[in-house]
C-alpha cells in the first residue's frame, strides 16, 4: 500500500516500466493513484524479480532499431500518462556501451524535453581508489549534459560516511 504522506509529496516517483524484451518496448507495472497536484515520475528499470536484466538493456544500445523504439515507448509513456518526466534507473550496463548510453540519453532527454518532459538518469556509485573518484567508463558528464538530472545509486545497506559523501560531490 503507498504510504499516507505520499499523499501529500509534491514530487513522487512512481517504479511505472520495466524492459520485458531488448526490442525496446516497455512492460508496465501496476500503479497507485496518487495525489494529483504532485509532479509524478515513472521509473524504467531493468530489474524482474530480485534480478537485474542488464542483457535487454545492453542489447536495446547495440541496435539502432531498438534504440528508436525505445525513445519512442519512454516518450509515449510519459505523455500518455502524464508524467513530469521519466527516471532511468538501468543497472549494470556493459562497459563498452558506455558511449552509446551517453548517446541515447542525450536524444532521449531532447525528445522528452520537446514533449515538456524531463529526464532523470541514475548512474552506478563511483569508486574511491587512494583517495580519487572513479565513474570507471560511465560517462557522467555527457550524460549529465543529455538529462535534466543525475543521481547517484548509493550501495544498498551500506552508509557513507559524510566525509566519503562531502569527498564525493567535491
Amino acid at each position: 500500500a503507498l504510504p499516507a504522506a505520499a499523499a501529500e509529496l509534491p514530487i513522487l516517483e512512481q517504479r511505472a516500466f520495466t524492459l520485458e524484451r531488448d526490442d525496446g518496448l516497455l512492460a508496465r507495472r501496476p500503479s497507485v493513484p496518487v495525489n494529483p497536484q504532485a509532479q509524478v515520475y515513472g521509473v524504467v528499470d531493468n530489474r524482474e524479480e530480485g534480478r537485474v536484466r542488464s542483457d535487454l538493456v545492453n542489447n536495446i544500445l547495440t541496435r539502432p532499431d531498438s534504440r528508436r523504439r525505445h525513445r519512442e515507448a519512454i516518450v509515449r509513456a510519459a505523455v500518455e500518462d502524464n508524467l513530469a518526466g521519466i527516471v532511468l534507473d538501468y543497472d549494470d550496463i556493459d562497459e563498452a556501451l558506455g558511449g552509446a548510453w551517453a548517446d541515447f540519453v542525450g536524444l532521449l532527454g531532447d525528445d522528452l524535453r520537446r514533449a515538456g518532459k524531463k529526464l532523470v538518469v541514475t548512474v552506478p556509485m563511483p569508486v574511491n581508489a587512494a583517495g580519487e573518484w572513479s565513474a570507471g567508463s560511465v560517462p557522467w558528464r555527457r550524460i549529465g549534459d543529455g538529462a535534466d538530472g543525475v543521481r547517484v545509486r548509493l550501495p544498498d545497506g551500506v552508509p557513507l560516511p559524510t566525509a566519503d559523501l562531502d569527498s564525493l560531490v567535491q
